[in-house]
């Protein structure tokens, strides 16, 4: 439970009283759910590894046991009534299928809504997850009194959200408002999505992992990263670093402020 209000099991019940919605996020490194009510209150939240590199079946097992989880919650009493997922990539919403996702190689029009729907009895919803996040932070975020704004994803990789109007602007073909994949560098690494130079090969967790490993490949030393392994150097190893005076981690991390 992560929403406490005060007035205790009682207005808890009262808070959770009407209908209830799932919202989910797909992300390379984790799946994020949450039962939210219609005011926007948090009732429960469930996180676990994605566990991407087991395939595309495998991480439609882990989303539907999440699910199941939230719709069994005693708070829900079987009142969801809709569940909304967002997915790093591009999307068609319309028909719930992931045309390209750079967190998952494997997913090349997958019609994720398709399958998903076989399991899952509420309705399902299928957005960018930037985008996802955009509509969020408009409904009841610090952009609930903009009708335009852009909205940045930071993490795995890196997202865009635009709002135009007090509604997501998709574009002509779903990749309107994906700053992650604007062009930094046209000489620099390739990015998942296939460009070059990327800002998300340069702002990402992602980016500063690659960037002290690339370092330690060159044969620059740190103490704080000699004995890691390549799994244990992310974005908070990094920082901790970098809080202590780490050389490689301050440049990587300025490297990423300036792209």
């Amino acid at each position: 439970m992560c929403f406490r209000p005060s007035g205790g099991r009682l207005r808890l019940e009262r808070i959770a009283m009407g209908p209830m919605v799932i919202g989910m996020d797909i992300g390379g490194t984790f799946i994020k759910a949450a039962l939210v009510n219609r005011r926007g209150h948090i009732l429960a939240r469930l996180k676990r590894p994605t566990e991407a590199s087991l395939g595309r079946i495998q991480i439609i097992d882990h989303i539907f046991s999440t699910v199941r989880s939230l719709e069994t919650n005693p708070l829900s009493r079987g009142r969801v009534s809709a569940v909304g997922i967002g997915v790093a990539g591009i999307i068609d919403f319309r028909q719930g299928v992931v045309s390209v996702s750079p967190n998952f190689p494997g997913w090349k029009n997958f019609p994720i809504q398709k399958m998903l729907s076989q399991r899952i009895g509420p309705p399902i919803f299928i957005e960018n997850d930037a985008n996802a996040a955009a509509l969020g932070e408009k409904w009841m975020g610090a952009a609930k009194d903009a009708q335009d704004f852009c909205f940045i994803t930071l993490g795995t990789g890196v997202g865009g959200g635009l709002v135009l109007g007090g509604e997501i602007w998709h574009g002509a073909d779903g990749m309107a408002g994906e700053v992650g994949h604007m062009t930094i560098d046209p000489n620099g690494p390739r990015c998942g999505c296939g460009n070059r130079g990327c800002l998300e090969v340069y702002a990402s967790a992602n980016a500063l992992q690659r960037m002290v490993l690339e370092a330690r490949a060159a044969g620059r030393t740190s103490r704080f990263f000699r004995n890691l392994k390549p799994s244990e150097i992310n974005g908070e190893s990094i920082h901790r670093a970098a809080q202590k005076g780490d050389q490689i981690s301050r440049e990587v991390i300025a490297r990423v402020g300036s792209a």
